[in-house]
């Protein structure tokens, strides 16, 4: 099964990934809560997530991403449902 969103907030360090779809790979239970990995198809990033909204039109993610390169950002991302 293929898990998709949408990137849709970030900050300057995760602004390359606007707009871009992220599928999800996999999810590990933390201490503090969850990581999980996502990849664009070139790239493997880590979400540290901090949170998730419920809304009446979506369902909205968000945390700190890190990249292979060092670099921490914050990001929200939009679940993308499979139809």
């Amino acid at each position: 099964m293929t898990i998709k969103f949408k990137v849709i907030g970030v900050n300057n360090t995760t602004s390359h990934l606007m707009g871009k779809d992220l599928l999800l790979r996999g999810t590990k239970k933390i201490k503090h809560g969850l990581l999980r990995e996502f990849s664009d198809g070139e790239d493997t990033y880590l979400l540290d997530e901090k949170g998730i909204d419920f809304l009446s039109k979506a369902v909205i993610i968000y945390g700190h991403l890190s990249d292979n390169k060092q670099n921490v950002g914050n990001i929200s991302l939009e679940f993308i449902p499979n139809k």
